[in-house]
């Protein structure tokens, strides 16, 4: 079941409907990302897609967990990248305004630090990041639109 949603409705159609909730562009005075970070209190699950085709589906957290980086400080960011680059288990490793950005959503946080410990690697701050809703639906549909 889907719905044509005018703003004002959104908060009533979203507490009457426990089934399906569509989002399409920016049409009818709709902006899509706030109601992707109102959809956040109210759905477990999000399927997002594009052009007809099914490019995202899964649980909320789920998505955001595999959007999730770690962000590590440290005063040696290449030679550490070049480090954990050898891990396999690691999607990406880069370096970014001198932090190493590393994309691994299953990867602990203590799992991260034990390793560098052992190569005798101490950062000064390792932080998990998540995109929110409308970075995930802006990421993949602008790859999916080939932007």
């Amino acid at each position: 079941m889907g719905a044509l949603i005018e703003q004002p409705a959104f908060q009533s159609y979203l507490s009457g409907r426990d089934n399906l909730v569509v989002v399409g562009g920016y049409t009818g005075g709709v902006d899509p990302s706030h109601i992707l970070a109102e959809i956040r209190q109210f759905c477990t699950r999000i399927d997002i897609v594009r052009s007809g085709q099914l490019i995202a589906t899964g649980g909320v957290d789920e998505l955001l967990r595999s959007s999730s980086r770690w962000e590590v400080e440290v005063a040696n960011p290449e030679q550490v990248c070049q480090l954990l680059s050898q891990v396999p288990i690691l999607r990406s490793v880069g370096v970014e305004q001198g932090l190493v950005i590393i994309h691994a959503p299953t990867m602990r946080g203590r799992d991260l630090i034990h390793y560098l410990a052992q190569n005798n690697i101490w950062p000064e701050s390792v932080r998990r990041s998540e995109q929110d809703l409308e970075h995930i639906f802006l990421r993949l549909t602008d790859k999916e639109a080939g932007l």
